[in-house]
């Protein structure tokens, strides 16, 4: 998928492209298929400046952990949804919506983003962006239904409170981010 950015937007993302890269190059579960990616991660990792501050050594002085940075992570998951936003809709997240990012790990995630998680993935199939073992999504807009109390899809983003989407890379890594109005994202925002 590729969407227009302006040349700053696209430099500021190349660095958190890359990172991401690594994130998933070490998080391979030592699967022999992934080696040669778990090879070009750590060799991207060795490269850089800061590489000793983020390395976690046993007392052999093998490497067995990396640290990365969180912020970084999720603003690549802002990046893609808004890359698949503007694929699906032809316009921009529009300006008035907040984004906000939730992953597996998060402790808020259970409260929030699993109903999301689920409302999003019910009756939709897998979308893929290149190969399908590297990247998928699905992509839903949130509609209210007052009478019901429950969430639909109208396809009609002008009468919606906003878009959904899980986002998953290398079947490992997942987020569930939530593009939508402040009042919304306010009320239903865990505390």
């Amino acid at each position: 998928i590729t969407v227009p950015a302006c040349k700053r937007c696209n430099g500021i993302y190349s660095k958190i492209d890359q990172e991401i890269r690594d994130v998933l190059a070490i998080k391979n579960d030592n699967i022999d298929e992934k080696k040669e990616l778990t090879r070009k991660g750590v060799k991207s990792i060795m490269l850089r400046s800061n590489w000793k501050n983020r390395a976690y050594t046993d007392e052999l002085g093998n490497v067995t952990a990396v640290n990365f940075n969180y912020e970084d992570l999720k603003q690549i998951h802002i990046k893609n949804f808004k890359a698949l936003f503007f694929r699906k809709y032809g316009i921009p997240v529009p300006e008035d919506y907040l984004i906000e990012i939730y992953t597996m790990g998060d402790e808020k995630f259970i409260q929030f983003a699993q109903p999301m998680h689920n409302y999003v993935r019910l009756g939709k199939e897998w979308e893929v962006s290149g190969h399908k073992d590297v990247f998928k999504f699905i992509l839903k807009d949130i509609t209210l239904d007052e009478e019901k109390g429950i969430y639909s899809e109208s396809g009609d983003i002008s009468k919606s409170v906003g878009v959904a989407a899980v986002l998953v890379y290398y079947d490992d890594i997942a987020a569930v981010v939530v593009a939508a109005q402040k009042d919304y994202i306010e009320k239903c925002k865990p505390q």
